[in-house]
């Protein structure tokens, strides 16, 4: 499954996690795994806007559920901004910044970032 927006903001953003959980609805995922699969991409999307510049910029996310693994693929000119974005980071409880990808990076069993701009969060559901 694909998606495409050609302009990134947060409305976009909850428009784009809408879809993503209509899509996993039926799928047979683990409990909470569409929770936690939506949770991260508004992140990391929220993230490329704040932090990265990708306000206004297109934003593409791929999904693909196999037996054995859950993955999304995300490409953002935002994600560019960011080279230490899957570098892991304390974070206290009382802190705003950085909560956001400390939750990802809990969640997340592999986050991968390839291209400068493109993203890669992979749940092994086995």
């Amino acid at each position: 499954m694909q998606w495409q927006v050609a302009q990134l903001s947060a409305d976009a953003i909850a428009e784009l996690v809408q879809q993503l959980a209509g899509a996993m609805h039926g799928l047979a995922l683990p409990l909470g795994q569409p929770f936690k699969t939506q949770t991260c991409i508004a992140e990391l999307l929220n993230n490329a806007v704040e932090h990265g510049g990708g306000a206004g910029q297109p934003c593409e996310l791929r999904l693909r559920v196999r037996p054995e693994s859950v993955v999304v693929a995300l490409r953002s000119p935002g994600f560019a901004a960011m080279p230490t974005l899957t570098a892991a980071r304390a974070v206290c409880a009382d802190q705003e910044d950085g909560r956001g990808l400390w939750i990802v990076q809990q969640w997340v069993d592999e986050l991968r970032q390839g291209a400068s701009d493109e993203l890669m969060c992979i749940w092994h559901l086995s």
